[in-house]
C-alpha cells in the first residue's frame, strides 16, 4: 500500500476495498443473523443455466463439506480496476496490492449442550489470505494472513455470549458492496477487536423485535479495513482500551412482506498513547497528541419492502484518534459521518446506489464518495461485481480537492 492521502500530497494513495459482502438474508440494520460477510447478496437464482461440469463439481464439494464435522464456506476475489480519469492505473488490483485481493475460508462449529442455563456452544473463524506481496493494510501483522473474526460463543437466556476478536456493531453493519464507504475508511465498520459481546437477536413477536447488542473490547488486534492513519491501528504506541459499544434495533413489520427498522448505536473508550507514535508501514513519528476519551454516537434506520431497500445513517466521533489523519493531514478531533443506499433486487442481480460522505473537525476535510454498482450471481458458486466509484477529498492548509480515484472495479468471486 502506497502512504495515506494528506491535504498536501499528491493523489498516490490507492482505497483498499473490503472485498466482503453481506448475505440477502441479513437485514443492513444488523438483525437476527450472525454477520457473514462473504456471500453474494443475490436472490438463489442464477443468470446462467446450468453448467453440467460445474455443477457436478459443485455438488463433489457439498457431499464433501457434508462429511465434515464443522461447517466450511470457502471463496476468493479477483479483482481488476478500470481507470476512467482517476489516478488509479488499470490493471489485476493496484499497483501495491498485487496479486489476488483475497482468499477467504470460513470455519463454524456449534454443538447443543446441557450446562445449566446454557443451552449451546460454538465457535466462529473467519480467515483471510492474499498471495500477493503487500498486506490489505500495511498496519497488519502479517502480510498474507489475518483473522477478520475468531471467537469462541456460549447461548444463554441472556443472548448469545461471544469471546474473543469480534467486529463491532457500531451503526449498520454493512451496505452489500464491494469498495465500501467513507466509514469503512475511517475504521467504523469491519472493525474486530479483542472483547466479549452479548448479542440478543429475537425472533418476530407479532410485528415487533428488538434487537440488542452490549459489547466491551480490552485490546486491538490490528486488523481493520481502515486507511493509513484513519485510527489508533495505524500507529505503534497508541493503545486502546476498555472500549464499549452498544447498540438497539427495534423493528416493526408494517406488511408481510415490508419492515422498518430504528438503530441506535454508542461508543465510549480510551487511548493510551506514548510521547511519539510511529506510523506502521512508513515509520514516520508524530508527537502524541496525549491519552484521549474517544466517544461517538450513530443512528440509523432501514425500510424493506420486497425486493426495495432503503438505508441511511449518520454518526459522530470525538476525540483525537489520530496524530495524522489521512483526509485533513492533522489531528483532527470531530469526526462527522453519513451514509445512504438504496438496492433493488431482480432475480440474481442486485442494483444497488450507495453515497458516502465524511467531515472532519481541527482541522478540517471533507470527503465524498459515490459507488453505484450490480451484483450478478451467474451461477451457485460464482458471482460477477461491477461498481463505479468516484471518490473526492477536500482539506488541508491550503485547502486542496484530490480525486482519488475514478474507474470501475470488476471482480469475480468463486465460492463454495
Amino acid at each position: 500500500m502506497a502512504r495515506a492521502l494528506t491535504s498536501t500530497d499528491e493523489p498516490s494513495a490507492p482505497p483498499e476495498v473490503t472485498g466482503v459482502t453481506q448475505p440477502a438474508d441479513a437485514s443492513a440494520a444488523g438483525l437476527s443473523k450472525d454477520r457473514t460477510v462473504t456471500l453474494p447478496p443475490a436472490s438463489p437464482k442464477t443468470l446462467l443455466p446450468k453448467i453440467p461440469v460445474l455443477d457436478d463439481f459443485g455438488q463433489h464439494i457439498e457431499h464433501f463439506k457434508g462429511k465434515l464435522p464443522f461447517t466450511i464456506s470457502a471463496g476468493a476475489f479477483h479483482w481488476w480496476h478500470i481507470n476512467i480519469g482517476g489516478p488509479l492505473p488499470t490493471g489485476y488490483g493496484l499497483p501495491d496490492m498485487d496479486g489476488t485481493h483475497s482468499y477467504y475460508i470460513y470455519l463454524d462449529k456449534e454443538e447443543p449442550v446441557e450446562w445449566g442455563d446454557i443451552s449451546k456452544v460454538g465457535t466462529h473463524l473467519e480467515m483471510r489470505f492474499r498471495d500477493g506481496t503487500a498486506a490489505l493494510r500495511p498496519f497488519f501483522h502479517d502480510p498474507h494472513f489475518w483473522l477478520w473474526e475468531a471467537y469462541g460463543f456460549f447461548d444463554t437466556p441472556l443472548g448469545r455470549l461471544k469471546i474473543g476478536s469480534i467486529y463491532k456493531q457500531f451503526g449498520l453493519f454493512w451496505d452489500d458492496s464491494f469498495w465500501g464507504h467513507v466509514q469503512y475508511l475511517d475504521g467504523l465498520k469491519l472493525d474486530s477487536d479483542y472483547g466479549v459481546s452479548l448479542e440478543t437477536t429475537p425472533e418476530f413477536e407479532g410485528d415487533f423485535k428488538l434487537d440488542r447488542y452490549l459489547q466491551f473490547y480490552f485490546a486491538r488486534n490490528r486488523v481493520s479495513g481502515a486507511l493509513l492513519g484513519a485510527d489508533p491501528e495505524s500507529f505503534a504506541g497508541s493503545r486502546e482500551y476498555a472500549t464499549f459499544v452498544g447498540r438497539v434495533v427495534p423493528t416493526w413489520k408494517l406488511a408481510e412482506e415490508e419492515t422498518l427498522a430504528v438503530g441506535l448505536s454508542t461508543l465510549a473508550g480510551g487511548l493510551d498513547n506514548r510521547s511519539a507514535l510511529r506510523m506502521l508501514g512508513t515509520g514516520e513519528v508524530f508527537a502524541s497528541p496525549g491519552d484521549q476519551i474517544v466517544a461517538g454516537w450513530a443512528a440509523d434506520a432501514t425500510w424493506t419492502a420486497g425486493q426495495w431497500k432503503l438505508f441511511g445513517e449518520v454518526s459522530q466521533v470525538f476525540g483525537v484518534v489520530s496524530p495524522r489523519y489521512y483526509a485533513s493531514g492533522g489531528s483532527s478531533d470531530r469526526f462527522t459521518d453519513a451514509l445512504a443506499g438504496i438496492h433493488y433486487i431482480q432475480g440474481p442481480i442486485t442494483y444497488r446506489f450507495v453515497y458516502s460522505t465524511g467531515f472532519a473537525d481541527n482541522p478540517c476535510s471533507w470527503q465524498s464518495m459515490f459507488v453505484p454498482g450490480v451484483t450478478i450471481r451467474l451461477t451457485k458458486n460464482l458471482t460477477l461485481w461491477c461498481e463505479y466509484v468516484f471518490w473526492e477529498t477536500r482539506g488541508g492548509q491550503p485547502t486542496r480537492s484530490i480525486v482519488n480515484d475514478n474507474g470501475c472495479q470488476l471482480v469475480a468471486q468463486w465460492h463454495f
